[in-house]
């Protein structure tokens, strides 16, 4: 049953990272908005404290979700709509590298906003479920087995 609940540890915290899109957003934003035509720093930054405020309405929901839904359908919500978004998001970027056109600037930044909302509806299921998973005893060492996961699997994406 031990190794049954860490696999499970291991894959949810491996699994819930999507580090490499989420380290393009978060360290690079400005340069992801520069490549669509934004270049102007207030710009920039009225999109970020948006992108943050928006984060936070969408993250207390998505924890009151968790009550709502099962955790098998907010996963499947959250994952099938990161990668709907995604798709959307790359081919607004390639159109406004090929033809500079505005709309597509932005649907970038919406996309950019919509990605995030599917995440932060995913982000609260990684310790709830985890706790649900390990008795009480031992659910100090499940969550820091999910912590170490995730950990050395963002190491690879950096």
């Amino acid at each position: 049953m031990v190794r049954k609940r860490t696999g499970i540890v291991s894959s949810i915290a491996v699994i819930n990272n999507p580090e490499p899109l989420l380290n393009i957003n978060s360290y690079y934003l400005a340069k992801v908005l520069a490549t669509v035509g934004i270049t102007d720093r207030r710009k920039q930054n009225q999109i970020n404290l948006g992108l943050t405020c928006w984060n936070l309405i969408t993250g207390v929901t998505g924890a009151f979700l968790t009550k709502r839904l099962n955790r098998r359908t907010q996963y499947m919500i959250a994952f099938v709509g990161m990668t709907a978004v995604f798709a959307c998001w790359t081919g607004a970027s390639a159109d406004y590298a090929m033809t500079k056109n505005t709309q597509a600037a932005g649907a970038v930044v919406g996309m950019i906003f919509v990605y995030y909302m599917f995440y932060t509806i995913m982000h609260p299921l990684t310790y709830v479920y985890i706790t649900e998973v390990f008795p009480f005893v031992h659910r100090a060492k499940g969550v820091a087995l999910t912590q170490l996961f995730s950990r050395g699997g963002s190491s690879f994406n950096q």
